[in-house]
């Protein structure tokens, strides 16, 4: 995070926030707390690395299981679809078994009409595949934001 920069170090990311967003601090991702799972260390690291120019929090888990037993409240949820053990899908289902509304965007090397269709079912705001672009990530993100904002 940017909390442990100099004075400097934390213009340079501010600028560089502005000139990525335009908005800064009215940005909708700026200040929030994500939770990412991804059972490939390599995604967790570029995807926590991009968000966290925008100040957002990043929580990454490398299981289902570990994000199920952290209590911890985040405003989004992205996860892998394809993972040992629970699947993307299974975390989803124990959330809202839980009663649990988080809005989810579902990542996967393997886009199909099938998962998509069964994300949709299971609320999932969008599916992404991977590898993610960064511009379409930062949309959805927005997008799903601005509906926590407005509801």
């Amino acid at each position: 995070m940017l909390s442990g920069l100099t004075l400097h170090e934390r213009f340079s990311a501010r600028s560089s926030r502005l000139a990525m967003t335009g908005k800064d601090a009215e940005d909708v991702l700026y200040g929030t707390s994500i939770a990412l799972v991804d059972d490939d260390e390599a995604v967790l690291d570029a995807v926590q690395g991009l968000l966290e120019v925008f100040d957002v929090e990043v929580r990454t888990y490398q299981s289902g299981a570990d994000f199920l037993e952290d209590n911890r409240k985040v405003a989004c949820l992205i996860v892998d679809y394809n993972m040992p053990a629970l699947n993307g899908f299974e975390v989803i289902s124990e959330l809202r078994k839980r009663g649990v509304p988080l809005p989810t965007i579902m990542i996967t090397a393997v886009v199909d009409p099938t998962i998509e269709r069964r994300a949709a079912e299971l609320g999932v705001r969008r599916v992404l595949a991977k590898p993610l672009k960064t511009p379409v990530l930062l949309t959805v993100l927005r997008d799903a934001m601005r509906l926590i904002d407005e509801g």
